[in-house]
């Protein structure tokens, strides 16, 4: 984060906990009460929108794992699809796993299969899917404004393009790469959006074969207005203490 952003971030809360202590000491209570609970209220109905999704997506989990055979492949584990699949995927929320199409593997030479492996692994270790849903609920609460699905676009290839910097740093060469996404657009594989990443994933490989440092990353927006709520219901209830004691 800039400085500049960091003193607005600061100076905003500083502002908050101020009102909250000048508001609590004056009315002797919380003047935040009917905001918590509108604010409790929007994150539980987030986490059973989050639910939702995770449990859906448990029916593509059980059906990839009935008709998948275990290997390892480029020295990671995962889950083979029959023939004709041509997709590099991670299903499952909570217990992740790495599918690939034995097609895809069939079009790839070996370091490009490593290559699309260790980004696969990346979202597996990273629980991509889970972080997916928790994205996708947001806008089903926002109804999908435009620009809400622009940043859901950026962070999901931001989640890509940090995929791929895994794999380079586990030994993929940024030409392995780039030559396994256009044969096969492997990593588009946590809903339809990661295809989108395309272009921005070929241009962070050819920066980083240029060796030069990697753009400007997204924060993790699945997360962040969970933490915002939370951090703002407990500095308030802080402020409000201070004020009255």
């Amino acid at each position: 984060m800039r400085a500049g952003r960091a003193a607005i971030v600061i100076g905003s809360a500083a502002v908050a906990l101020a009102w909250c202590a000048i508001s609590g000491s004056l009315a002797g209570g919380d003047p935040m009460l009917v905001v918590e609970f509108a604010a409790s209220g929007l994150v539980l109905l987030w986490a059973a929108f989050t639910v939702r999704e995770v449990w859906a997506g448990r029916a593509l989990s059980r059906r990839f794992a009935r008709d998948s055979t275990d290997a390892i492949v480029g020295g990671v584990r995962c889950r083979v699809l029959g023939a004709g699949s041509h997709e590099a995927i991670v299903v499952g929320a909570l217990a992740p796993t790495i599918y690939v199409g034995a097609g895809l593997l069939a079009m790839l030479d070996e370091e490009e299969r490593r290559g699309v492996l260790l980004h696969e692994e990346y979202h597996r270790r990273t629980r991509a899917p889970l972080r997916a849903a928790a994205l996708d609920a947001w806008l089903t609460l926002a109804r999908r404004p435009r620009i809400l699905e622009r940043l859901l676009n950026e962070r999901l290839a931001d989640l890509e393009v940090s995929a791929d910097a895994y794999a380079m740093a586990g030994g993929a060469t940024p030409s392995a790469l780039a030559s396994a996404l256009l044969k096969g657009q492997p990593g588009a594989a946590i809903g339809a959006a990661f295809a989108d990443a395309s272009e921005r994933r070929i241009s962070a490989i050819l920066d980083a074969a240029r060796g030069r440092p990697p753009g400007r990353r997204r924060p993790p927006l699945e997360w962040l207005p969970l933490a915002a709520v939370g951090v703002a219901i407990l500095g308030c209830h802080v402020g409000i203490v201070a004020g009255l004691s």
